[in-house]
């Protein structure tokens, strides 16, 4: 990483320069049981990663640190109609830290946890006729550990952890013409809502085992807008897809305390952030 003195600046000083490395290794185990119209799934997978760092601007320093992990789960589908299918599942969530947050830049390993959660959803997906398909869904992710960081710009709040719950719905649905020329012209919706996005618990820094400031169970995490949104319309022929979309995202907080109004000549890094619409 250089830093330079201007923002035009083209070059400036070596302030970082690390190897950073994973090595990962995973299996699964799946099987499909049919009874009729209703088919169940369940499914074991094991991960395990060893992550490496070299400082190689420090004298050699060096860190290393390993992390293996049992992630089950199970789903199942049930064939309700011709062209619709109702279907479910229940999974235990993994992620892993990054290299550059479980190791520090003088080779300690830092007590930074991977993710963990419990996964539930239920919905039903199909089609009416030829032209629309459609799909709904709700969900609950339940995180045991959650690894989180408000005020993203500003590079200054620590990196947290914490105790998180989230719960929505999300839809999709597509409508494919038939046309007189050689494509298929297309219109395509998604939407999710999100009315619970809360700290479970008071999330912690990394550095210090301390609450970061602001955080509380109740509250609402950063960056978890209530509503997305998006349509998309298009035009495919053959392998090219050629397509105008909005993106709705709604008001959305970006930091832990869920400050309402920003500060006067504020940065975004604390406070609300308004709804925006991208084209």
């Amino acid at each position: 990483q250089l830093n330079g003195a201007s923002p035009t600046a083209t070059t400036g000083t070596l302030v970082e320069h690390n190897l950073r490395d994973v090595a990962a290794w995973s299996a699964f185990v799946e099987n499909r049981f049919d009874f009729g119209r209703l088919a169940i799934i369940p499914a074991i997978r094991f991960e395990s990663m060893e992550f490496t760092r070299e400082n190689r601007l420090g004298a050699g320093a060096r860190g290393a640190e390993r992390i293996s992990e049992w992630i089950p789960g199970i789903g199942a589908t049930f064939e309700a109609s011709p062209g619709v299918q109702v279907f479910a599942g229940v999974h235990e969530g993994f992620a892993p830290p990054r290299v550059e947050d479980l190791i520090g830049n003088t080779g300690t390993v830092v007590a930074v946890d991977a993710e963990r959660s419990r996964n539930a959803e239920l919905g039903v997906r199909g089609r009416l006729g030829r032209v629309f398909s459609y799909e709904v869904a709700a969900f609950d992710n339940d995180f045991d550990n959650q690894i989180a960081v408000g005020s993203i710009a500003s590079g200054s709040t620590p990196l947290a952890q914490g105790q998180a719950r989230y719960r929505g719905l999300e839809a999709a649905a597509r409508a494919t013409f038939e046309a007189a020329g050689p494509g298929q012209p297309y219109v395509q919706l998604a939407y999710t809502a999100l009315p619970v996005a809360e700290q479970s618990s008071a999330l912690v820094r990394v550095d210090n085992g301390q609450a970061v400031a602001g955080s509380a169970a109740g509250r609402r995490m950063p960056y978890a807008p209530r509503h997305t949104g998006s349509l998309r319309v298009g035009y495919v022929v053959g392998g090219w897809d050629m397509a105008v979309e909005s993106v709705y995202t709604s008001r959305q907080f970006a930091d832990f305390a869920n400050t309402a109004s920003a500060p006067i000549n504020g940065n975004g890094q604390v406070g609300a952030l308004d709804a925006t619409t991208l084209v």
